[in-house]
């Protein structure tokens, strides 16, 4: 017989010919608007009723969760999965091959050989095959099992850093906070739930919940959810030393941080040992007076006076840790630079963006200055004096020489008391 060989295998003619198209027809603008505004309407009219069937969809998951005692998350979930029931799942099989090579790089390892990489697969995939060839279907479903086994108890662990604990402590509450509306909702239940950190190495807020009915309970006690919140992480953290201090004094302490930390760092960057922060009269007072601008300010914290702007504890400890870090810092800028800001700044006066501060009035405005101890000390002040008398009195008795002389010497006495 003939070698075979594929080559010599002669395709089969397809028996359905060649499909060609049509003749491309070219319209009219008039005939191209109609037919684009056709597709629009169809668009249209396809949005709409998805969005009714989404609407309509919302009802009956809401109806479902009343009828059947179940949250709407719960049913939303179910809908979303139903789907994948009605399927056929997808199970995954151990394959022997792969557990076979598991085994080996296994012996290897305990033999302290390298089984790792690429070269090490290659190898046991090279050296082991017939070995593999020669095993039973037995021997297979036992190093199947190893296999399984091992996967079931390695111990499994994820990597979490703070980010993804901040992100799961975030959806786990909101998730919680659902359920719990939805029991209020269900039951008439009423719930207050607070939530605190446990280590300072978490950089996230205290968060609390309240159903409607107890929104004013805490005011009715007199108490601040803040403040229970404070003294809740302050337990957590030091026990109960750290319960002492009230959530108002612990802003304090860290304003007063705060403060000084800028403070210091204002002083080191102008080289101005008298440099003072000013809130209210940043720019006349920092910018142009010392050209240094604040770089690494929070975008979700306003840029203000602490006192004012910066409510929340875990905003000033966020300031307070970025500070000492080196993330906010001053940053000294050019005179071109300058100059470019200040156009800018100019503009957004002129357009009514910001507001110019007005300059602070003396604090003795509309009273009467007292006068310095400089002048003081350079004696009183001359008087003058105005002489009402005539400087000649006409008399016919004998008395008018000694009239006249004596007003002139009182007139000299008077002038010799003002130049004293």
């Amino acid at each position: 017989m003939p070698p075979y060989f594929y080559n010599d295998v002669q395709p089969k003619k397809p028996k359905q010919g060649l499909t060609r198209s049509g003749p491309r027809v070219k319209l009219t603008k008039e005939a191209r608007a109609q037919a684009t505004a056709r597709q629009r309407e169809r668009s249209q009219a396809y949005s709409k009723d998805l969005d009714d069937a989404w609407t309509t969809l919302g009802g009956t998951v809401e109806n479902l969760a009343k009828d059947h005692g179940k949250s709407v998350v719960a049913v939303q979930a179910d809908l979303a999965l139903g789907r994948a029931q009605v399927t056929r799942p997808h199970v995954e099989k151990t394959s022997a091959w792969n557990a076979f090579l598991w085994k080996k790089a296994q012996e290897r390892k305990e033999a302290g050989k390298d089984s790792l990489g690429r070269e090490a697969l290659r190898d046991l995939a090279t050296n082991y095959r017939p070995i593999y060839e020669l095993l039973t279907d037995q021997e297979k479903q036992v190093i199947i099992r190893e296999l399984d086994e091992h996967k079931a108890t390695e111990a499994k662990s994820e990597r979490a850093n703070n980010k993804s604990k901040v992100k799961d402590i975030t959806h786990t509450i909101s998730a919680v906070e659902k359920e719990l509306t939805n029991l209020n909702f269900r039951t008439g239940a009423e719930v207050l739930l607070f939530v605190a950190r446990g280590s300072t190495n978490l950089s996230m807020k205290g968060a609390y919940f309240v159903t409607p009915r107890l929104e004013g309970f805490l005011g009715s006690i007199q108490q601040d959810p803040q403040d229970l919140l404070m003294r809740m992480e302050g337990f957590a953290v030091q026990g109960l030393k750290g319960t002492a201090h009230s959530h108002k004094a612990r802003m304090s302490s860290i304003r007063t941080e705060l403060r000084a930390e800028i403070q210091q760092a204002l002083v080191n960057m102008s080289g101005q040992p008298e440099a003072r922060m000013k809130w209210k009269n940043f720019w006349r007072d920092i910018v142009s007076k010392y050209h240094v601008v604040v770089d690494g300010w929070p975008e979700h914290i306003q840029f203000g006076n602490l006192s004012d702007v910066v409510t929340s504890l875990a905003d000033l400890e966020t300031l307070l840790r970025k500070w000492r870090s080196g993330a906010i810092h001053f940053r000294s800028i050019s005179e071109e630079e300058f100059k470019q800001m200040l156009d800018k700044r100019n503009e957004q006066i002129e357009n009514g963006e910001i507001d110019e501060p007005p300059r602070k009035a003396r604090s003795d405005k509309g009273r009467k200055r007292q006068r310095s101890s400089s002048s003081a000390d350079a004696g009183p002040r001359k008087r003058k004096v105005k002489i009402t008398s005539s400087e000649t009195v006409d008399s016919d008795g004998d008395g008018s020489d000694s009239s006249s002389s004596d007003v002139a010497s009182s007139a000299e006495t008077v002038d010799d008391g003002d130049s004293e």
